[in-house]
């Protein structure tokens, strides 16, 4: 890109707890830092929570959250701070926001329509029919009073996968999409498997929370009875209280003896999971990526997980499941998965490994989002719909 290029990209936070967005946001601002663009991250101050941030050169501006402003910038100090950096940089630059319904993005789309700014939104899963469906009353609320027309005004959207553009697609948008996926940052050197234990393990690795199906499979492994001969480690922080509900069902079906809920681990350690599992298990209502499927792939994992992700690719090219996501059509995937032999399932792991090798490099991410921003800043107007490959 042409130094000369300011990228400014407004995330609601990256703490090291708040998921999959906390990390790819950071790791995209120095994908694109290194394209030769001035970059800079606005997002929520963490407190006394670890937060994940870019590297130099990137300029990361903390702002005080507030309990008044939703939980995210407060409003002033938020605005200023934008308006700054726009303001004072060349007269080509881009504004990118990650989410939506947050103060902070509504605040974007008001100061970009205002100020005549270049608007990308990468929508982070938030327009998916489950996320709209389960939506609080308040975001009943808000899509009728501003978030449509927020979406409407945007110069263009980031995908992280073409079901999320054909998503937008449906709610009737019809800027230029970028559907360009999240990197994934692999340790130099894989960790050594444990030997310890004796039964097959499988994985599952995200936050404890409704929308991810466990409750699903809980009963599809029950009903699987896979029990005897493998374990089902359930890795990730606890949102809103949900591993009470999630301890009492596997209580009531007598599986503590082969499924664990062993709490959030760090991004170093998360290899270790990868390394000693056989097979990486995601049940997940929706998910607008789903990036521990890209880092299991590339620890050389078969995956299973559901059409609420858009992971069609993985019976496409045998590396793994992609089933409907319900408790029967889990449960035949569990008994297919869990009976194969090891040569066979080590086979498949391998493909998963190969495929995924040079897809999810942060390195190419980078150059294929400098892309779509050069394309904007030469273009506007452009009507296509743009797909990064």
């Amino acid at each position: 890109m042409p130094p000369d290029t300011r990228i400014v990209h407004v995330a609601g936070s990256t703490r090291v707890d708040f998921g999959g967005t906390s990390r790819s946001v950071p790791a995209i601002c120095d994908a694109i830092a290194r394209q030769n663009a001035d970059v800079h991250l606005i997002t929520g101050s963490t407190r006394n929570v670890q937060s994940n941030t870019p590297a130099d050169p990137v300029s990361t501006h903390f702002i005080p959250d507030s309990m008044t402003f939703g939980k995210t910038f407060s409003g002033p100090s938020f605005s200023r701070k934008l308006l700054e950096l726009c303001n004072a940089s060349a007269e080509k630059f881009v504004v990118h926001d990650h989410g939506i319904w947050l103060p902070s993005n509504r605040a974007v789309a008001r100061l970009a329509r205002k100020n005549n700014w270049i608007r990308i939104v990468s929508p982070r899963g938030m327009v998916s029919q489950w996320a709209l469906s389960h939506g609080s009353r308040f975001k009943k609320l808000a899509w009728h009073l501003y978030q449509r027309q927020d979406l409407q005004t945007a110069t263009a959207f980031h995908a992280t996968s073409e079901l999320e553009a054909e998503e937008l697609r449906q709610l009737g948008l019809k800027q230029p999409i970028a559907v360009i996926p999240n990197g994934v940052d692999l340790p130099i050197q894989m960790p050594i498997r444990d030997t310890v234990n004796q039964k097959k393990q499988m994985t599952f690795l995200s936050r404890i929370h409704p929308k991810k199906g466990l409750l699903n499979l809980i009963t599809a492994w029950h009903q699987a009875n896979l029990a005897s001969t493998w374990e089902l480690n359930l890795y990730g922080p606890d949102e809103g209280g949900c591993s009470w509900e999630i301890e009492r069902k596997i209580e009531q079906l007598g599986l503590s003896s082969s499924i664990k809920l062993c709490g959030e681990v760090s991004d170093g350690d998360k290899w270790k999971c990868y390394a000693n599992a056989d097979l990486f298990v995601l049940p997940s209502f929706s998910e607008n990526f789903g990036i521990v499927i890209a880092e299991a792939l590339a620890a050389g994992l078969p995956v299973i997980t559901t059409t609420g992700t858009p992971w069609k690719s993985l019976s496409e090219h045998g590396i793994g499941w992609w089933v409907d996501p319900t408790i029967e059509s889990l449960k035949s995937a569990l008994q297919e998965a869990c009976q194969m032999d090891d040569v066979s399932r080590s086979q498949m792991g391998q493909r998963a490994a190969r495929w995924s090798a040079d897809r999810f490099r942060w390195a190419q991410i980078g150059k294929q989002m400098a892309a779509f921003y050069e394309s904007l800043l030469s273009n506007v107007q452009s009507p296509e719909y743009k797909t990064a490959a």
